[in-house]
């Protein structure tokens, strides 16, 4: 009886300590994180990095935008990444690795598409300006 607890138990361990690599992996032990939110919090964006150098975008929807879409951050210097348009997706993660100035702003939109195929960007531009603390 005791060893089946045993292994039921490092089970559980495995599970934790894989998930625990999975989270330490996304985001870099010395990352900071900013950001904002819509008016009514239906759309934000959280940048991670540090100070200037931006490593990746969240973008994130909440109830109410559309259930098909896709996000877009952007920024100066003509920087813009377009996310894939997706039914149901409520986040979507951008890779950066980019420098940035003081005071600019990485922003994000959501585009919803309408039943004629063409879309709509809702909520207008959710941004956060640099740096990173």
């Amino acid at each position: 009886m005791s060893l089946v607890r045993q292994v039921a138990y490092r089970g559980v361990a495995t599970v934790v300590v894989t998930a625990a690599i999975a989270v330490a992996m996304a985001v870099p032990a010395s990352a900071g994180r900013g950001g904002a939110c819509s008016e009514d919090k239906k759309l934000c964006i959280t940048m991670y990095g540090k100070n200037l150098h931006v490593e990746s975008v969240l973008g994130v929807r909440y109830d109410g935008l559309a259930k098909e879409g896709f996000f877009q951050v952007f920024g100066p210097h003509g920087f813009k990444r377009t996310g894939d348009t997706v039914k149901d997706e409520v986040e979507h993660r951008f890779e950066v690795n980019k420098d940035f100035a003081v005071g600019d702003l990485i922003c994000l939109q959501f585009w919803a598409k309408n039943k004629d195929g063409s879309f709509t960007q809702k909520e207008g531009n959710v941004c956060g300006t640099m740096p990173i603390k």
